[in-house]
Formats: C-alpha cells, structure tokens, sequence
C-alpha cells in the first residue's frame, strides 16, 4: 500500500511539471500569476488611446531573463478584457485581479535568454483580433511565455495596464447625455532647499542644501519636464490648456528666484560659491509664460503639514504659510485663487480644517464618511466653537487616484493607467453630468513624454465638447450650495504619515525661542535693522522643517529640523557673558563684581543677567539694555558674607527669567573680606572676652592680693574633730 500512494505521488508530480499543464497557465489569466523569469520593460504602446483611424495596436520594450536558468521559445502576445461597467472593475484592473480572455497570436521574440541576457521586443497587433468593437477602456495584458530549462512552458513576464477606446471602426462614442466637466491641478513644487540663516541681513547670498534643484531645471529635470508638457500638450489657447490649474509653492519660486543671481551650495562642510544661474531664469520665465491668464493656486509655505502644525498649536505659522501669495504673485505676474486649499495626501483632522478655515478645499474621498460620490460637491461639517460648519468640499477622483498611486512601474508606461483612468470617468461621469477633479501626486517624477502622453489623452477628451468639457477650478469652486453635507474622515493612513510628534515638539520650542526673543529686540536708530529681517528668516525655516515632503522622506525632515535648529541657537548665542580671563579678587565685603555683557546683533537687546545660588555670595538679578554690535561692562552688586575662593555661574536669559541666551559662564571669585556674620562672631568673642578679665579684675580688686582664698577662709573655721 505504501508503494502504491508513493508511485501516485510521484505521478501527480510528473503530471504537474508537463508542458500541458504550464501551457494552460500561460495562456489563460485570473490576474494572480507573478512571473520570476523576466522583467518587460515597455517603451510604448501606440496608440496610446485607440481612436477609429487605428488599426493596429504596436508594443515594443525589453525582455531580460532575471532568472538563474537559460529560457527557450520566447514568445509574445496581448491579452484583453471586457470593457469596464463599473468602478469595482476598474479599481480591480488597476490592482491587476481582471480576467483578460480575449488574445491575439503568439509574435517571436528569442529563441533563448542565457541568464542576464536582452532582447528587444518589437510586435503589432490587428485590433479585430482583440474584438474591440466598442469604445470603452479595456483592462491589457502583454503576455512573454517561454521555456525555462528543466521545465515546460510558463509566463516568464508580463505588464498591465488599462487601454481608452474612444472610437473603432465601427465608429465613435455618441456625445454623452450631460458630458462631464474635467479639471486638473498641476503642482509645481519640491522639497525645500533652501538653508534658512538669521543673518541674512549681513549676507544676501542664499545657500541651498545641494545641487539637485539645479538638475531639476535643467533641460530634461523633474521641474523642467513639467513646464515643457504644457507648452507641447496644452498651450493656452486649447480646451486642454483651460482645464488646468497650477498648483505651486512659493517656497519653490522663493528659491528659483534667489538661484538667479549668486548664491551658494553646501558641500560637506563647505560652502561652494555659485554664479547666477541661467536654468533658473529661463524656468522661471517659461512658468511666467505658461501661466499668464490661467487658474494658479498658491500651496502653503513650504507645503507644510497643515495637520501636524495644528496638532501641535502652532496656528501662527500655520496663518503665515498661507500669507505667500506676494511671492507667486511678484516672481510670476499671477493672481492666485483665493480661498481655496488643497492640504496634502487630501486629508485634514477637524482641528486642522477649523484652523484653514478656507471657502472651498480641495479632499480625497476617503476624508470624508459615508463615501459621498467624487463628481459632486459637499460640505463638511467640523466642530469650531461648538457650531457644526465647514468648507465646500471638491472631491478629487478616487479611481484616477488609485491609476496614480499604482502607476505602471514597468517601463516607460507609466502614465498610461491614468489617462484610460480618466477616460473612464469622463464616460462613467457623463451620464448623469458633474466633474472629474485630477489631483496627481504632489512631486511626481515622470518624464516629459508621459507627462505630454497625459496631457494629450486629456485634450482628445474635451476637444470640441466631444466627450467632456474642460472647466477651470475657479468656476468649479464656485458652488454655492452643495447639494449633501458629510461628516469628515481622518484616516489612520493619514495620521500614520503625519510629520512626527518629536520633531514637531523641537519646531514648537524653536518657535517659542524667536518669539520671545523678537519680544524683547529694538530696531537701533543707527543700524535701521528691523528685528523681523533675524526671526522672519528662521520662521519660514520652522516652516521647511515642517514640510509634507518629509512624510515620505523622514531623514530629510530630520535634517531640515537640525539645521533650523542650529541657526535658532547660533541667533540666542549673539546675546552671552563674555568670559573673564581671571579670577575675580574682591578686597571688601561690598566690592562691586564687573561683568561684561556682549551683543553681537545688529539690533538692541533687553536682556537679565542671573547668577547661581553660592553660599556667602548674595546678587540680585539686573537688566539690561544692550547696544548692538559689542561688549558692554556692568558692575554687580554683590555680598560677600565669607572669605577664600569660590565659584559661582552667570548667564543671561530675556527679562523675567525668559529664554536662555548663550551660555553660562563660571566665575571663579576671591575675596579677603570679612562678611557680616563673620564680623558679628568675632565682635561676641571679644565682648566675651573682655567680661571675663574685667571679673577676674574685680575680684582682686575686693579682697586684695595677700588674703587667702574665700574658700581657705571658710575651711579655717570650721570645727576639728577628735583624733585629726
């Protein structure tokens, strides 16, 4: 019996290894096979949507056998789905769990792949093979099988992606009923750069953190590609061109800006001089071209974390980010949009909403309960004072959301999901009319050509009202009336990305240091420097420490924190005891003890010189007005109630006992006086002293110098007894 289950084993075994039965799961698709053999790494797909002059679709890429095993008989081939019916269907198209049935011929594409080995990919496909007869957008699958050694038939790579037909040969879709209106932010922004310095005033050079900026200018840069998309794809006077909004940073700008005359770059410990840069101006004037007469809406400072500053109570700088509008308005001839916000991830707490407290924000749909539908507005209700009131809400569309989060990794295709994404909600929407919000990531990193691939699908949208209009967000936040109010949802993802309480704690004590330094700081009638030309500089780094960019970069947040924090305690240590070069020698109990004070700002400084508890030294705390620009010597009052030597600490802090200034000093003090408690001892000691020989004096004085003692005498006559 043993034998028998042992040879059904081995059977089974051999039955699951045959070429049959990985040829079936090759061919066939549930969406849950992960291919270990190779990796596809796409170039395009042409057309990226399909429209009734195509014929064909082309794919064309790289194999790379990833393997440790030779791979024979490499073939290729596309896959389709049903067109998507519902928005269940297309998030699971976008998470790749679609069955994809219908399947053109197999295309050569290697006899063999050694391990590490490439070959390119290059096959077209007739789209009546895919029986496409409908426009829709179609969940695709390009599908590599192969022979491994040892092995039969397998996936050995594959890559999804959604695929918009907006016409066949058939012909087009009808316009919709009530087309929907499409809107896109396009933000312009990165992670903050510039070092902050207090003494700014001395020097006007900038100096940033690194060089990458400088590369995302350029040519073929980050920032750069997302200028160039809108000039090629949507210049001002197409439908496409309308729809857009640019969502920037006026600490990007501020800095751009600051690149164009001479400033500094940090390398390691150095600080490496930099002449006027000719990519920054150049981008900035392309920016200034591109968004003359269109929607611009001013992101907060920095794009802080709205959420954090307000968890932690810092509402003043939660108010100052959003009081930049002058910089976007002056660098690039703009008036931005008032009164409307977009808080990063799209999600707020209702302490933070309360704190906004903005007309219309834009959200993600899962901040808000009950699931309210994207292509309508609402209002949101938040606590503030005990009233339920909030904002009109503009939901951003979840299923593109999603095609960005998950955008197509392999390859250059990375944008394709979010434009069939789009063209499935501009159809889906139009049915029954509202808009389509496209939010995409914040600092998104895609090349100029998906970014111009994106732009153009766009515009095949709203061209001529075909399927669906553009519509500015200044009209689209003018919704006076939203139809449902819904209670707000702060996600545990949102908290979980939130910058971290540890630094937001350092950021508030920074805070609380400027704000009770600027406190107690004159403008000099002399110098003419204002006190907020030190702090302003260090609250808008307070703000680059708080960035939203840090959420995903934590080490980068952390050293944004550290260098704030160095300039804020470089600031306080201007203001110090200078240190004696010798120990204080006090000849009398009530000589006067000098110190001297420096400032080494350029404004007046109240200050308070303390002193540590010393037994035998008494002090009373003195403030002082100090110039700026040096040293000031004060004499102390001190006590001294005891002589040797002794130590004892002196610091300043703002009056009142306020914010420590520099450092404490040790004074090493002398003194050869006699304080009063000493004096008062020996005063009784010689009072004592003087009444005991006075006694002594008396008594002889009495009985005189040849009489016996009184004793003697009383001894003398008392009676003798016997025998003695």
């Amino acid at each position: 019996m043993k034998r028998l289950f042992a040879a059904l084993g081995v059977a089974a075994f051999l039955l699951g290894t045959t070429p049959l039965a990985h040829a079936q799961r090759g061919t066939g698709d549930t969406g849950a096979d992960v291919p270990k053999h190779g990796r596809l790494d796409l170039d395009a797909i042409s057309p990226r949507v399909v429209t009734s002059d195509a014929t064909e679709i082309r794919v064309t890429g790289r194999l790379t056998n990833i393997s440790d095993r030779k791979v024979s008989r490499i073939e290729a081939r596309v896959q389709v789905g049903q067109a998507l019916a519902s928005d269940d269907k297309a998030h699971a198209a976008l998470t790749g769990t679609v069955a994809t049935d219908q399947s053109s011929r197999w295309s050569k594409v290697a006899d063999a792949l050694d391990p590490g080995q490439s070959a390119r990919v290059d096959f077209t496909v007739p789209l009546d093979a895919l029986k496409i007869t409908a426009p829709g957008v179609y969940p695709m699958l390009v599908n590599l099988n192969g022979y491994p050694e040892y092995g039969g038939q397998t996936r050995i790579a594959e890559s999804r992606m959604l695929l918009p037909v907006l016409g066949t040969a058939g012909g087009t879709a009808p316009p919709p009923a009530a087309p929907a209106t499409i809107t896109v932010l396009w933000p312009i922004t990165d992670k903050p750069h510039l070092l902050s310095a207090f003494d700014s005033y001395q020097e006007k050079r900038k100096v940033l953190r690194n060089d990458e900026l400088a590369k995302a200018l350029q040519p073929g840069g980050r920032l750069s590609n997302l200028v160039e998309a809108v000039e090629e794809a949507a210049p001002k006077n197409s439908a496409v061109g309308s729809s857009l909004c640019f969502a920037i940073d006026p600490d990007l700008i501020s800095t751009v800006s600051a690149m164009t005359t001479n400033y500094a770059v940090r390398s390691g410990e150095q600080i490496v001089e930099r002449s006027a840069s000719a990519a920054a101006k150049q981008w900035l004037d392309r920016l200034r071209d591109v968004v003359q007469g269109r929607c611009v809406l001013t992101l907060p400072f920095a794009d802080v974390d709205l959420v954090a500053l307000s968890r932690a109570g810092l509402t003043d700088l939660e108010k100052l980010s959003r009081e930049k509008d002058s910089i976007v308005t002056e660098a690039l001839s703009a008036v931005p949009l008032q009164h409307v916000a977009w808080p990063a991830d799209g999600v707020l707490d209702a302490r933070a909403l309360a704190d906004l407290d903005e007309t219309v924000v834009v959200m993600d749909q899962r901040g808000l309960q009950q699931n309210p539908p994207a292509h309508q507005p609402v209002r949101v209700t938040a606590a503030k004072e005990g009233v339920q009131t909030g904002p009109s809400v503009l939901i951003a569309d979840p299923i593109v959301n999603t095609a960005f989060e998950r955008a197509n990794q392999s390859g250059a295709l990375r944008m394709q999901n979010a434009l069939a994404a789009i063209a499935y909600r501009a159809g889906v929407v139009g049915k029954t009319g509202g808009s389509v919000l496209v939010t995409p990531p914040r600092r998104w990193t895609e090349s100029a050509e998906e970014l111009t691939a994106l732009l153009r699908a766009t515009g095949q949208l709203v061209e001529g009202d075909r399927l669906a209009k553009a519509k500015r967000l200044t009209d689209l936040a003018a919704v006076y009336n939203p139809g449902r109010t819904v209670p707000l949802n702060y996600p545990p993802a949102g908290g979980a990305r939130e910058i971290s309480p540890e630094l937001t704690n350092k950021v508030l004590d920074a805070r609380n240091t400027i704000r009770d330094m600027v406190n107690y700081m004159e403008e000099d009638p002399a110098r003419k420097v204002r006190p907020s030309a030190l702090t302003d500089p260090l609250q808008l780094g307070l703000l680059r420490a708080m960035s939203s960019a840090w959420r995903t970069d934590p080490a980068g947040g952390a050293g944004a924190n550290a260098e704030v924090l160095d300039q804020v305690a470089a600031l306080t240590s201007k203001v110090d005891v200078v240190e004696p070069p010798t120990s204080y020698a006090l000849a009398s109990s009530s000589s006067p003890l000098p110190l001297t004070l420096l400032n080494d700002l350029p404004v007046v400084m109240k200050v308070q010189l303390n002193f540590s508890d010393t037994p035998g030294l008494r002090t009373e705390p003195l403030e002082e007005k100090l110039a700026p620009g040096g040293g000031r010597q004060v004499k102390v009052t001190a006590e001294v109630n005891r002589s040797g030597q002794f130590t004892v600490d002196a610091w300043l802090t703002t009056p009142k006992k306020g914010m420590v200034l520099g450092n404490p000093k040790r004074l090493t003090i002398r003194s050869a006086a006699y304080g009063s408690v000493t004096l008062g001892i020996t005063l009784t000691a010689g009072l004592l002293m003087v009444g005991m020989m006075g006694r002594r004096v008396y008594k002889r004085l009495r009985y005189g110098p040849t009489m016996k003692k009184p004793v003697e005498d009383m001894n003398e006559r008392l009676p003798q007894s016997e025998g003695t």
